[in-house]
């Protein structure tokens, strides 16, 4: 697939969505068999400058576990973010 397939009309919906619900997850969208779900990690600033992801096999993927692992995501992507603000206050 190259860039002039791209629905860019279509990409800047999703991203929209996922800034809004604060999750993106990757149901096979790019690889047979994988799901992925991913929460960004935002700097001191409040951008978002990485991402902690939980990719599985699809087989193994239950939408009635989705709340509790987002979970699980969200409080790892809190607990870097305190990280990189106490290894940037500590480098000032």
């Amino acid at each position: 697939m190259g860039t002039d397939d791209i629905d860019l009309a279509k990409l800047h919906r999703e991203l929209a969505h996922v800034r809004r619900r604060g999750y993106a997850i990757n149901n096979q969208q790019t690889e047979t068999g994988l799901t992925a779900i991913g929460i960004a990690i935002k700097d001191a600033a409040a951008i978002p400058c990485a991402a902690v992801c939980l990719a599985m096999p699809t087989a193994r993927y239950n939408r009635e576990r989705l709340p509790e692992q987002i979970e699980a995501l969200h409080e790892t992507a809190v607990r870097i973010e305190a990280d990189l603000e106490r290894a940037s206050a500590a480098a000032s």
